[in-house]
């Protein structure tokens, strides 16, 4: 995520290494959260993550809403990882 927001902070895109690290790491937290509690996709917190592939995929598609896309991801990221875990664990009915 640094290196994404350096280079668009610089004024210029991203490094592709920089935005395939974000979408691998980004892949492989969801395996480990999906292996450790197998009921993760029925939680805020699975859903969140959904929800934020599918903001990565419109990243790496749309080189002109990256700036405005990458502060949706961290905004969005920040809300969910410091929300209270009886927030983000809880069960989507």
């Amino acid at each position: 995520m640094v290196g994404v927001g350096a280079g668009l902070l610089a004024g210029g895109a991203p490094a592709d290494v920089f935005v395939w690290l974000m979408v691998l790491s980004g892949f492989a937290m969801a395996g480990l959260d999906a292996w450790s509690n197998p009921l993760w996709l029925k939680e805020y917190a699975g859903l969140s993550l959904l929800a934020k592939f599918a903001l990565l995929g419109w990243f790496a598609a749309d080189p002109a809403a990256r700036p405005a896309l990458f502060w949706t991801i961290l905004v969005f990221s920040v809300i969910f990882a410091h929300a209270p875990a009886s927030f983000r664990h809880r069960s989507i009915r």
